[in-house]
């Protein structure tokens, strides 16, 4: 093949550069390097010993026998991804025991730089620190972006949580919390003000109103009453309020739906606390309104009693039927829930939040997949290509990583399906008119997920720094 062709052929992955980044670009003036590879047939394959000449005719060192059967003629037994479904798989491939084509050339080369962009953030230089590794060495190192472990598969029944009705999980917000284990902890205060509000309105319109009518009232007292549309369900919006004591029985069922939905919502905090240890998945979101509490209700349920999640037993914190007594036990908890879970879900909501700003930061900065959840258009953008807590390092190697922003409730449970069969799919490419700057893309969604940098003064400072970190640490 010619050599304009072998460089077309390898332009998406590589380009003008020293080391595997540039084994085939067109900078390669060397005709031993073009007239070996154009070479390569069934009848003429490349062997590991040729293919470490060629590495070391562009200044980068050999590999290991295991090293170079792994990725270019066998299969691993276990991996964070299904390596067929990287482009150009051919089952031609495996067991062989050379390289018997372009293409099969390529392919290897592909995951190569897939699993270098994924694990270190920088192609050159994680495959100087593992090309000489044995396959146990690889399986291990590998081992730990791997989800769907001995561990995971055998894992049995937890202790179930308490159900709380939709309609009343708004009552254990924060808000509802302060407002009626506080403000209204004293009945007869809560029905004083309500009586007086019902005898004003009977002296004024001289009629009959239903709770509704009372609360859309004008009223100068302001939020106390205003709480109670929140509260209350919507057969008690319309009930008539015939007499005082009606008042007696409204506010004696919203006390007691309180202290069920409380109680309840305090026991399945101890029980999160229990699962410390094996939580999957956190979902982050902020709720303000009763509506945000319903959709993020259905949200959860929605997507975790999904069929296509069922078997992974999923171990995931849904905010609306945990509560905490205290900001500050609220903000401990979610720390160590972050810090513990697997995977965590942004959902966008209708409004921004610092806390559940925060909590995606912390995943992100801790290597976490973190999948942002939006179903509007102009948001999704903004948080796929926008949003400053798209891309973040991981603060313990320096990899820099992004989210994962799906626009429905089924991708979201695609992503997760695939996360926890270790089925993912990545794409390698170079940023448009920026040769040597790699994005490595979640194929579903096209979302980036891993960064290499083409700045030269940005990656020495970087790794420089970073390298300096494990040195200390070792």
């Amino acid at each position: 093949m010619e050599r304009e062709k072998i460089v077309q052929m390898f332009s998406d992955i590589m380009h003008k550069s020293d080391g595997i980044e540039g084994l085939f670009a067109e900078n390669i003036e060397s005709d031993i390097i073009f007239n070996t590879i154009s070479m390569i047939s069934e009848d003429a394959p490349l062997t590991k010993v040729q293919l470490d000449q060629i590495l070391m005719l562009n200044y980068t060192k050999g590999m290991s026998n295991d090293f170079f059967n792994y990725y270019w003629i066998s299969i691993p037994s276990k991996h964070f991804y299904d390596v067929k479904k990287v482009e150009g798989y051919s089952e031609k491939y495996i067991d062989k025991k050379n390289i018997e084509s372009l293409k099969q050339l390529k392919w290897g080369f592909y995951r190569l730089f897939i699993d270098l962009l994924f694990a270190f953030g920088n192609i050159n230089m994680g495959y100087e620190k593992i090309c000489d590794y044995n396959n146990e060495q690889l399986v291990e190192f590998y081992e730990q972006f791997v989800f769907n472990n001995e561990k995971f598969r055998n894992r049995s029944k937890t202790i179930k949580f308490e159900t709380i009705d939709e309609n009343d999980k708004y009552l254990i917000s924060e808000m509802a919390c302060k407002t009626l284990a506080v403000k209204y902890s004293d009945q007869t205060e809560l029905e004083k003000f309500i009586r007086e509000k019902y005898k004003k309105y009977i002296l004024k319109h001289k009629k009959i109103p239903d709770l509704r009518t009372l609360i859309q009232e004008n009223d100068s007292s302001g939020s106390q009453f205003e709480q109670m549309s929140l509260f209350v369900t919507e057969e008690e919006h319309s009930k008539e309020i015939k007499s005082e004591d009606e008042i007696s029985n409204i506010c004696g069922a919203l006390s007691k739906r309180f202290d069920n939905a409380k109680k309840a919502a305090d026991k399945n905090t101890k029980l999160y606390l229990s699962l410390i240890n094996d939580l999957d998945v956190y979902v982050a979101t902020s709720m303000r309104t009763k509506n945000d509490f319903i959709n993020m209700s259905r949200f959860c349920k929605d997507v975790f009693t999904d069929n296509s999640l069922k078997k992974y037993q999923l171990r995931y914190f849904d905010p609306t039927i945990s509560s905490t007594n205290s900001h500050e036990d609220k903000g401990l908890i979610e720390c160590l829930m972050v810090k513990s879970a697997k995977v965590l879900i942004y959902n966008s909501d209708s409004k921004e939040s610092y806390g559940k700003d925060v909590e995606a930061a912390m995943a992100l900065s801790s290597g976490k997949p973190v999948i942002f959840y939006c179903n509007e258009q102009k948001k999704m953008d903004f948080y796929r290509d926008v949003h400053p807590l798209s891309r973040l390092i991981n603060m313990k190697n320096g990899v820099a990583g992004g989210t994962i922003v799906c626009s429905s409730k089924q991708e979201v449970i695609d992503i997760l399906h695939k996360l926890f069969s270790d089925d993912m799919e990545y794409t390698v490419e170079q940023k448009k008119n920026h040769s040597g700057y790699y994005l490595l893309k979640e194929k579903t969604t096209g979302s980036v997920v891993r960064v290499q940098t083409n700045d030269k003064l940005i990656s020495s400072s970087f790794w420089n720094y970073y390298d300096t970190l494990v040195k200390i640490k070792n």
